[in-house]
């Protein structure tokens, strides 16, 4: 009787044990019930993107790095008060004046192709849950790319082979300069 006693409670403490596992490396992660300098957020997005972030207030911040080998999305936003950052921006030979290229686009807000017999849609890759695109529409500012996945010998600044590849890792920041809002996206399947 007591070996059977044993043998649950010792199922009962395995059970328990990876429930726990589970929900901490497995659940999609709550960004925005902590700050972002206790995420890293204001150190990783400077140095991802070349301007100084930590000047400015986070807004908003979406984070779902909860999948198999890291796979998810990171969304934030940061307002500045002064054109600190927009100055930093207009330096920065990688950030480039908007439209966004063909590709960025796409990795952002998607399109949709009307063919002769169907019609292809391509994207949004940077999307909510529901496949919402997480970017909002800017008309105004500058934009950063970088493709995470690029070979030693390509330009890891050039969008051009983005859509080719087997999986996705890029970092993109949109420079709304109507509300000097910086909006930083990193996506890794």
């Amino acid at each position: 009787m007591s070996k059977s006693i044993g043998s649950s409670c010792a199922a009962l403490a395995l059970t328990i044990l990876a429930a726990v596992f589970c929900s901490s490396g497995c659940a999609a992660y709550d960004g925005a019930k902590e700050t972002a300098k206790e995420l890293g957020k204001e150190t990783s997005i400077t140095s991802a993107v070349g301007i100084n972030a930590t000047g400015g207030e986070y807004t908003e911040i979406y984070e779902d790095h909860g999948g198999f080998h890291g796979d998810g999305t990171t969304y934030s936003t940061v307002k500045f008060s002064d054109d600190t950052a927009l100055n930093a921006i207009k330096e920065n030979e990688n950030w480039k004046e908007l439209p966004l290229s063909d590709n960025v686009n796409i990795l952002l807000y998607g399109v949709t192709n009307e063919r002769e017999d169907y019609v292809e849609s391509i994207g949004p890759f940077v999307s909510d849950t529901d496949g919402n695109p997480l970017a909002p529409e800017i008309e105004n500012g500058y934009y950063f790319f970088m493709d995470r996945q690029a070979e030693e010998n390509e330009d890891k600044y050039d969008d051009s082979k983005v859509l080719d590849r087997g999986a996705y890792n890029f970092t993109v920041a949109v420079y709304d300069t109507d509300t000097d809002v910086m909006h930083y996206f990193k996506m890794d399947t």
